[in-house]
Parts: structure tokens; C-alpha cells; sequence
């Protein structure tokens, strides 16, 4: 199973899970449409054999190139999306032929934000991001998955010292945001245990965030630093991760 970043940030979120052999399930689709088959060209995937698009929510850098996929195969929770008919994945566990997919409700200023956790041959995938907090009646679907993907959008230093304007620094930092590196880490210190083998940290900003300040506060605060593999991913850097 292959996990393949094609960008992850304010600029447009687009992902890849190999769910069987040369068979994808996308997770957003937040870039123009060349630039997407451009990428999927580059590692040499097939445009046919992505056979779900799952999506998170209506914003832009989650939906850009949404009117070019087929509905049949766009799958999210009710009313997420506007103007678009597609298959509605319902709270809790939804059951396809090769894998399950637990959907949560994420907090943020789209109309029912969502997560999800993947069950693919026997491993468990968390995906979170826009979210600016979690619930905590989801921690107990959350304790001990093999991988996490998890936003850590900004710091908080940072993010007051920028100059965007204050009602969207605000805005970021609130219940209906994004949550910041030190948020990430307090929730992964709940969540993490014995079957835990990778983090993601997902949707860096770009103006508000650097991986070194990150990278800094896991060596000082995640307990499980040194004994579980972690990536920052940027916006611009795909890559391709074998879970």
C-alpha cells in the first residue's frame, strides 16, 4: 500500500491511498485540473484507476478541479457540496468491496467538514485536516492507528506576528480553524500507541509555520519521537510513501 502526496497546504490538497495494486483512492482534489494530470503522469498513474474521490469539504484548495471528475465516483458526507450530485458517505463506518471507511465530523467554517479513518487490509489511516479542534468523542476511534495524517497548520507565535489581518488570524485560531503545531502534538500524544509506525503532519502553512519550529517542539513534546517515522509535508513537495 502506497501513500502519494500530491501537495498539502493553502494553495490546494490533493492525495493518493493505494488500496490494491494500481488502484487509488483521492482524497481532495485542490488543484486545476493540468497540473493534476500532470502529477498523476509523473508517477505514472492512470487517470482511470482512481475510483473514489473522497472530500473533505467545499473549500476551494479542497474542490478546484471537482467539475472534472465524474460523480459516480465523488463520495461525501451529506450536503458538503453544492451544485454537485454524489454518493453520500454516512457518519461512522462505511463498507466498500476492498476496504472500510469510518467518517467523523471535523470542526471548521464548511458546511459538515469531515475526516476519515481508512481500514485497508488490516491497517488503520486517520486523515484529519481543517479542523480546528477534535471532538473529543471521536478519541476512542482514534487511540492507537498505524498512521496518522494530521494537520498542523500554523504557530501560534507566528501566526500573530504575520501580516494578515486580524480577523483572520482569529479566524485560523478558533474552534472553526485550523489547528496549530502545539494542538497537533497534544492530540497525537492521546492518540498514539503500540501499532503507531508514521505521522503526517499535513497543511503547513506556508507564511505562519516552519517544519523546524516542528520538528523542534516533537523532539521536545511527542512522546513518541525517536520510535515513530515523521514527515512534514509541504506544498509543493509530492511524494510517495509506502505504508
Amino acid at each position: 500500500m502506497r501513500y502519494i502526496v500530491l501537495g498539502s497546504g493553502s494553495k490546494g490538497n490533493c492525495s493518493l491511498i493505494e488500496y490494491k495494486k494500481d488502484h487509488f483512492i483521492c482524497i481532495d482534489v485542490g488543484f486545476c485540473y493540468k497540473t493534476f494530470l500532470a502529477t498523476l503522469n509523473k508517477y505514472s498513474i492512470e487517470l482511470d484507476n482512481i475510483d473514489y474521490y473522497f472530500i473533505t469539504h467545499n473549500h476551494t484548495d479542497h474542490i478546484k478541479m471537482l467539475c472534472k471528475v465524474p460523480n459516480s465516483k465523488i463520495y461525501s458526507y451529506k450536503k458538503t457540496i453544492s451544485d454537485y450530485s454524489y454518493n453520500i458517505l454516512h457518519k461512522g463506518v462505511n463498507d466498500f468491496i476492498d476496504f472500510k471507511v469510518n467518517v467523523i465530523r471535523t470542526s471548521h467554517d464548511a458546511p459538515f467538514s469531515i475526516g476519515f479513518i481508512f481500514n485497508i487490509d488490516k491497517k488503520e489511516i486517520v486523515y484529519i485536516t481543517d479542523s480546528g479542534k477534535i471532538k473529543n468523542h471521536y478519541f476512542k476511534q482514534l487511540i492507537n492507528k498505524d498512521y496518522y495524517i494530521l494537520e498542523s497548520n500554523y504557530d501560534l507565535d507566528m501566526l500573530y506576528n504575520s501580516s494578515r489581518p486580524i480577523f483572520l488570524k482569529q479566524r485560523i485560531d478558533s474552534d472553526k480553524g485550523h489547528l496549530s503545531n502545539i494542538q497537533a502534538i497534544d492530540y497525537l500524544n492521546n492518540f498514539i500507541g503500540n501499532n503507531t509506525k508514521q505521522i503526517f503532519f499535513a497543511h503547513i502553512s506556508q507564511e505562519c509555520n516552519d517544519p523546524q519550529i516542528l520538528n523542534n517542539l516533537c523532539k521536545n513534546s511527542l512522546n513518541c519521537y525517536g520510535n515513530v517515522k515523521l514527515e512534514i509535508l509541504k506544498q509543493d513537495d509530492g511524494r510517495i510513501f509506502e505504508l
